[in-house]
């Protein structure tokens, strides 16, 4: 703790320290995924339930573009996996989240209303070297998108949301 607190004092004494203390391949990395010092608390929902209500107006009007802001952003993913072309795994796992969009359309009937998103518990804290990641970052597993159809609750699943910052992003669908 002292130590942080030491690197927080020469952060704020020497603007390029904070810098180069809060960048990681050039890009600013969030509190929240941050590796230095105690873990960070899991993020809560946030916005994460008005984006999951787009997605699903997404699924219905088969129109996955409405919903690409729900999916993890090109530019952290490629810092985020130490991996070699991660731009080329980003397209693909965002050709699966198109595929899926499609797919979910075909199986959701048209008036089909929104309910409400659930996160679960399940998931955690998937650190540094796990899952051939440079950076790390929470993961919230099998969580659902309530809705009525036909007058019957309904659900389908996330399959996984990981956060950049404090928002929960979509890197498999289905």
């Amino acid at each position: 703790m002292k130590r942080r607190a030491l690197l927080v004092a020469l952060a704020s004494a020497v603007p390029s320290l904070a810098l180069a203390q809060r960048t990681w391949r050039g890009l600013e990395i969030p509190p929240e995924n941050d590796w230095e010092g105690p873990r960070p608390p899991r993020p809560a929902v946030g916005d994460a339930e008005a984006r999951a209500a787009q997605l699903f107006g997404a699924i219905l009007a088969d129109e996955p573009e409405r919903a690409r802001d729900f999916f993890f952003p090109r530019e952290p993913f490629a810092v985020l996996k130490a991996i070699a072309e991660p731009d080329r795994y980003w397209q693909t796992l965002y050709a699966h989240y198109e595929r899926d969009i499609h797919r979910l359309h075909a199986q959701i009937p048209a008036g089909a209303t929104f309910e409400r998103f659930e996160m679960t518990r399940r998931g955690g804290w998937v650190d540094r070297r796990e899952e051939a990641n440079a950076i790390p970052y929470w993961a919230s597993r099998h969580d659902w998108v309530h809705y009525r159809a036909g007058g019957r609750a309904q659900r389908f699943e996330i399959r996984t949301l990981i956060n950049w910052g404090p928002r929960w992003y979509v890197t498999h669908l289905a």
